[in-house]
């Protein structure tokens, strides 16, 4: 992983912290700070192992249920 792409992971966890998100919010926001293709996904898939960003949560919220 490159240092380039270490800080967009670092950005993007900050990203995805303040709220949830969605993997095409996030490869939208990759994609102005200059990450793309496979770099992308490779952020997006550590975003999800550290469970930064999850889909079931993020419809869950925009729902507006917090049923677990």
């Amino acid at each position: 992983m490159t240092d380039l792409v270490k800080d967009a992971l670092r950005k993007a966890a900050m990203f995805c912290a303040y709220q949830e998100r969605t993997q095409q919010e996030v490869r939208e926001r990759l994609k102005e700070w200059g990450i793309w293709g496979d770099d992308a996904e490779e952020v997006i898939a550590e975003l999800i192992l550290q469970n930064y960003l999850n889909e079931e949560r993020f419809a869950k919220s925009f729902a507006g249920g917090n049923s677990g």
